[in-house]
């Protein structure tokens, strides 16, 4: 039970570092359509003190 706790621990934390790289990637590269598409559609964003109501708004290439 405990080493089947651990691997899932280990994949979980995979899948976000993967995540996280793919955000750093989209945004480096200017790929708004893929940004927006690492959220979820009703996610509101919040970035140094701007909100953001939707990922489509985030994502805009004023933003980035």
């Amino acid at each position: 039970m405990i080493a089947e706790h651990a691997a899932v621990t280990q994949r979980s934390g995979l899948r976000i570092k993967q995540l996280k790289a793919r955000y750093f990637r989209f945004v480096d590269e200017k790929k708004h359509d893929d940004l927006v598409a690492l959220f979820t559609p009703d996610a509101k964003l919040v970035t140094d003190g701007i909100v953001c109501k939707s990922p489509q708004e985030f994502a805009t290439p004023s933003r980035t």
